[in-house]
């Protein structure tokens, strides 16, 4: 099977953006299935029968087998032959008669116009028909003239049209030199007069089985071409494809027609988001079991198989179990068995449920860079032959990632999708993320590493307020936590100091670099993380040593620069300053909050969701609280109660702002009287961003 893929392609009789007609052959030198040499066989048989009375020759073949090139192959081949002068070669095809003419009057017209070449556009009068076929019968019999009359489409007939036809025909059984080939299927219903109406039946060969593959291969290979280029299909997982998926559903030359003419009109749509060789088995079971395709379509958690589709403690997995047996069920055996080698080769997983196992796929950590059905993220594209709302294409990835390699320009397209207002900008940003993760994979280059580290560290603030303000429901840190991992596995573990050091050194974000530091150090069991032995660790607790003095530096410079008040989780920011320098976070704590309003701007961070309130609770309802706990490393809560208190009444503040001041007065008082644990053991916590 392997060499009808990889062998040289015969001339592609379509481009990608062209359909292939469902044209049957007139030129054997065009033939790619072998028949012309059964045609060349065929008229042969006609050129040497002797008959003394008319004959009928049944062909049999499978709809879609070529019965139809085989008569036209066939009447070039009588045309050709020496002694073709004294025959005459027509066509006729009963199945476009219209209903309401009569098939006597059409079927002895055509034989006067070619026995004795009356006008093909007269009906005879009804009752002139026996005369005149009595007429034909004395021309061919009493000279070397013959004729040869071609049948098609005959089994597209009406049972009735079908009968009426074959009695016309063993009613012309007595004229000498008649020869009538008619195409058939074998699956006709009997009782229409067929095997009386035929002296002689041959059966159409199939089309040879590598001619048919290798069809199929060269007028697919334009849909290929570009996506090849772009390295989305693998060699081996085509030939696999090809070999056990799509292959055993060609059976016939339409069938091929069919599927490449239904993949190339729908792949259009989604050229560059799909990969082209799932695209195709899809189609293949779209058009030959519709049954499994609409299975997939309606229940992608079945075939994707995520946890929640697998558990067994829950009943989900029985669930899915069912599910794919239900439409088994509707299916034969046969066509059970090609569908499910089809789909396991394109969900990996399935061969868990269905207790079968694939012998090649492709590993799971390429699915999304391969852009395979198997991927969650580029299975809806598959069915909707569009970008899901909310999506990022590939030529819109392509485009934002040009710059890649320019710090300035990449990190104006991250604030650009960071301030985008659309209501899909939330989707668009965290789509643009994850696929930055793989990107950063496929390359390699150092340079480029420390052009988006910095990039990345510049266009953080942006992203973190997008964040805060509530216009995203995605955890910002989350992803850019991933993508500085990924960017710092690109080069080897000496290198990854003064990589990070181009982001940290940058002047980018300080909610980031305590982030990573935290991040880091986590691995190491610090910050609240726990150690394991042998465990992989990005950085060396020595190299983990420098990376903080790195962030210390950063945050002294951003206070000094007065742009810590304010920043983006300056609360995080804080809590790892206060943990390498207490006694100087402290200090620029009290110098900050000298004033009103940088009071006001310190408080805010260190807001938390007040949940609900217990029974007991006095005071306002409000919807955030001031966390005392996370406080106590940069000041006594005590020693600014009376401001708060003070600020609370001020008119000039909003309601919310005098809510949640009036609520952290009421809480202190609340403490100071209560003997809680969580209060009377906050100063030896962890902040709550330390948890890993």
């Amino acid at each position: 099977m392997e060499n009808w893929i990889a062998r040289p392609h015969i001339e592609t009789p379509t481009h990608a953006s062209e359909l292939s007609p469902d044209r049957p052959l007139s030129d054997a030198s065009a033939d790619a299935l072998g028949h012309a040499v059964f045609a060349a066989h065929l008229a042969s048989v006609i050129a040497t029968l002797s008959p003394k009375d008319g004959i009928t020759v049944g062909l049999y073949g499978d709809p879609g087998g070529g019965r139809t090139t085989a008569l036209n192959l066939t009447r070039a081949a009588l045309r050709a032959h020496p002694a073709a002068a004294k025959w005459t070669v027509v066509d006729w095809n009963p199945w476009l008669v219209s209903g309401g003419a009569d098939l006597e009057q059409r079927f002895v017209q055509l034989l006067a116009s070619a026995a004795l070449g009356s006008s093909a556009d007269q009906l005879p009068d009804p009752t002139q028909i026996s005369a005149l076929l009595a007429k034909v019968a004395s021309t061919l019999g009493s000279g070397d003239k013959r004729v040869v009359v071609l049948i098609d489409d005959a089994d597209r007939l009406s049972p009735d049209r079908l009968s009426e036809l074959m009695r016309l025909l063993a009613s012309a059984a007595s004229i000498a030199n008649l020869v009538f080939v008619i195409s058939l299927s074998r699956d006709l219903v009997s009782g229409d007069g067929i095997d009386k109406a035929l002296q002689l039946e041959i059966d159409l060969p199939l089309a040879d089985r590598t001619l048919l593959q290798q069809m199929f291969v060269d007028r697919i290979e334009p849909l290929l071409t570009e996506a090849r280029e772009g390295g989305l299909v693998h060699p081996d997982y085509w030939i696999d494809i090809c070999t056990h998926a799509i292959d055993p559903f060609l059976r016939t030359p339409r069938d091929v027609v069919r599927l490449v003419n239904a993949t190339t009109a729908t792949y259009a749509a989604v050229r560059g988001e799909v990969n082209p060789i799932d695209f195709t088995a899809l189609e293949t079971l779209r058009l030959f079991c519709p049954v499994a395709y609409d299975a997939v379509r309606r229940r992608p958690s079945a075939f994707l198989l995520p946890v929640s589709a697998r558990r067994d403690e829950d009943g989900s997995l029985g669930e899915t179990r069912r599910y794919h047996e239900a439409w088994g069920e509707q299916l034969s055996e046969a066509d059970r068995s090609r569908a499910t080698n089809l789909l396991m080769r394109l969900f990996p997983r399935l061969g868990d449920i269905l207790g079968a196992r694939v012998l090649a796929s492709m590993p799971e950590d390429t699915w999304r860079t391969l852009l395979l059905v198997a991927s969650e993220e580029t299975f809806p594209i598959y069915f909707q032959l569009a970008i899901p709302s909310g999506g990022i294409s590939n030529a819109d990835l392509a485009s934002k990632l040009e710059h890649f390699g320019d710090t300035n320009q990449f990190a104006a397209t991250l604030i650009e999708l960071a301030r985008d207002p659309g209501p899909d900008a939330p989707q668009r940003l965290q789509a643009f993320l994850s696929r930055l993760e793989n990107h950063i994979g496929e390359s390699g280059e150092r340079e480029e590493m420390e052009a988006a580290m910095r990039a990345l560290f510049q266009a953080a603030n942006e992203l973190l307020r997008r964040e805060e303000s509530g216009r995203l429901d995605i955890d910002i840190s989350q992803h850019l936590r991933r993508i500085v991992r990924r960017l710092l596995l690109q080069v080897e573990q000496d290198e990854r100091v003064s990589l990070l050091e181009e982001g940290i050194g940058s002047g980018g974000s300080i909610a980031t670099t305590t982030d990573i530091v935290i991040m880091l150090g986590q691995q190491h069991g610090k910050y609240g993380g726990e150690w394991t032995e042998g465990a992989e660790t990005l950085v060396t607790l020595s190299q983990l040593a420098q990376v903080e003095n790195l962030a210390l530096t950063a945050v002294r410079d951003e206070a000094e620069g007065g742009n810590l008040l304010g920043a983006p989780k300056m609360g995080d920011a804080l809590t790892c300053w206060a943990s390498w320098n207490r006694g100087e976070c402290r200090a620029w704590v009290s110098r900050s909050i000298e004033t009103d309003e940088g009071l006001v701007a310190f408080l805010q961070p260190f807001m938390r969701s007040a949940g609900q309130p217990s029974a007991s609770a006095r005071g306002p309802r409000v919807e955030n609280r001031l966390d005392h706990r996370r406080l106590r490393p940069f000041l006594e809560p005590g020693a600014i109660v009376d401001r708060v208190k003070d600020l609370a009444e001020q008119p000039d503040r909003t309601e919310q702002e005098k809510q949640l001041m009036r609520r952290f007065v009421l809480d202190h008082e609340l403490l100071q009287q209560a003997t809680s644990a969580d209060y009377s053991e906050g100063e030896n916590q962890q902040s709550d961003s330390f948890a890993a």
